[in-house]
C-alpha cells in the first residue's frame, strides 16, 4: 500500500540515546541496556522520530529530490520495573522537491501531500482516517501544521510538520512531515467499526520490488492488465509507470511497464517465490489478454 504511494520502507535499530530523544519530543522514560551494541546508543526508543528523520536527512543529501519514507517498528515504553510495553508504530516522512517535468516546475512536498499518502493507507483498509485540528498541542509539530488522525471517534496517530526547533536538531535542509500511527489503536479503531483483521494487511515483512514490461494489443485497456496483476496473493500493490508505441513494438502493437510490488504477510519472500508469482501472472495476461513479455 505505502510503496504504492512512492514511500520506500527503512528498516531501523531499537536503540538511541537520550539526546536523541529530547530533540524528537519523544515522551517517556527510555530503559537503559545492560550490555547495547553501541556506547553511543544505550536507550531502547521511545519514539522512531529519531531514526526516521536521520534517515531523510541522509536521503535528502544524498539525492536531492522527493523523499517518501516509512517504517513499522516498535517502540518501548516502561511498564514496571525494566520491563518494556512494546508497541508497533507506522511512521511515514515526507518532504523534499519533485522533479520538473514537461507541464509541471518542480515544488517542495508539503502537508497535503503527507495526507495523500494518510488517504491512500485508509483507502486500502477500507476505512475513513480523517485529520482534524489536534485536541492540544503535538510535541514537536508545527501547530498551524499539524492534526490529529481519527478513525471514527477514536484517535489514533499524528500529522505534522517538524516544527523549527526539532529540524534544527536534526540539522534538516527541508521541511519535512512526519505521520505517526499506533498500529494497536488502528486495529481496536477498525474491530469497533467492523473491520476486524484488516490491520494485518500493514505488513514488517520486506517488499520486493520489480518492474514488468509487456506487449500488448493498442487497443487493450492497461487498467485490464493492471487488475490482473493486483489479484494476485502475493501482489501488495501495483502501478503503471510507462505507455510506449513505435519502433521496435509491432504496428498495432503498444508497450506497457508497471511496477509490481510483492510482499507476504508472515515471511521474507524467496526469489524462487518472487520468481513462480511473475511466472503465474505472466501466464494468466498471455492466456487472458494475449500480451507478452518485452524483449530487451
Amino acid at each position: 500500500v505505502l510503496a504504492g504511494s512512492g514511500c520506500a520502507e527503512i528498516i531501523t535499530y531499537p536503540t538511541t540515546d537520550e539526546g536523541e530523544l529530547a530533540a524528537a519530543r519523544a515522551s517517556g522514560d527510555a530503559l537503559a541496556l545492560s550490555n547495547p551494541m553501541s556506547a553511543a546508543a544505550p536507550l531502547l526508543r521511545t519514539s522512531l522520530r529519531p531514526a526516521m528523520l536521520r534517515a531523510f536527512d541522509r536521503s535528502w543529501r544524498a539525492e536531492r529530490r522527493e523523499v517518501r519514507l516509512f517504517e513499522i517498528g516498535k517502540e518501548f515504553l516502561p511498564d514496571g520495573p525494566g520491563q518494556p510495553e512494546e508497541r508497533r508504530v507506522l511512521m511515514i516522512a515526507v518532504g523534499g522537491e519533485t522533479a520538473a517535468g514537461i507541464h509541471a516546475p518542480a515544488r517542495e512536498l508539503d502537508f497535503f501531500d503527507a495526507k495523500g499518502v494518510l488517504e491512500d493507507l485508509g483507502e486500502a483498509l477500507g476505512a475513513t482516517l480523517e485529520v482534524v485540528s489536534p485536541a492540544e498541542p503535538i510535541a514537536g509539530l508545527a501547530g498551524a501544521e499539524s492534526g490529529d488522525i481519527k478513525l471514527s471517534e477514536a484517535t489514533i496517530g499524528s500529522i505534522g510538520r517538524a516544527d523549527a526547533e526539532m529540524a534544527s536538531a536534526f540539522d534538516l535542509e527541508r521541511p519535512v512531515y512526519l505521520v505517526e500511527i499506533g498500529l494497536h489503536k488502528l486495529s481496536e479503531a477498525l474491530e469497533r467499526a467492523g473491520g476486524q483483521g484488516v490491520a494485518m494487511r500493514l505488513s514488517n515483512q520486506p517488499p520486493v520490488v520489480e518492474d514488468l514490461a509487456l506487449v500488448v494489443d493498442g487497443e487493450r485497456a492497461s487498467g485490464e492488465l493492471l487488475g490482473a496483476i493486483a489479484a494476485h496473493p502475493l501482489v501488495e500493490s501495483a502501478e503503471l509507470f510507462d505507455l510506449y508505441s513505435g519502433p521496435p513494438v509491432p504496428d498495432g502493437m503498444k508497450s506497457l511497464a508497471y511496477r509490481v510490488v510483492y510482499r507476504a504477510p508472515d515471511r521474507t519472500l524467496a526469489e524462487r517465490e518472487v520468481e513462480r508469482a511473475r511466472r503465474s501472472i505472466v501466464g494468466r495476461l498471455e492466456k487472458q489478454f494475449g500480451a507478452r513479455l518485452r524483449d530487451e
